[in-house]
């Protein structure tokens, strides 16, 4: 799953919880993502269907994707292999920066 991919499920499902306040983020996560009783049945789900289609749409309007960056504050070392390792910070960064 790529970075562009995890962001379009993570929208989808937020606008299904937000318009289901009664669902848990992490099942409506599982469905953006095709896991479930209804893709062992080989169906798609009301996430599928409806709800990522509005994220991707809303993804292309903003031109928005994830940016990758290395880290500099969050530092971590590896006393078996003496090396520090930077850690990787993401942003969502679209077309209003490009501006």
């Amino acid at each position: 799953m790529t970075d562009q991919d995890n962001l379009r499920d993570r929208i989808a499902a937020v606008m299904y919880c937000h318009m289901h306040p009664l669902a848990r983020m992490e099942d409506a996560l599982r469905m953006a993502r095709g896991e479930g009783m209804d893709s062992k049945r080989g169906q798609t789900n009301v996430v599928q269907r409806q709800y990522l289609p509005w994220a991707q749409a809303i993804i292309d309007e903003f031109g928005m994707t994830v940016d990758r960056a290395v880290d500099t504050g969050n530092r971590s070392y590896d006393k078996r292999t003496g090396i520090i390792t930077n850690g990787w910070k993401y942003r969502v960064v679209g077309k209003w920066e490009k501006q």
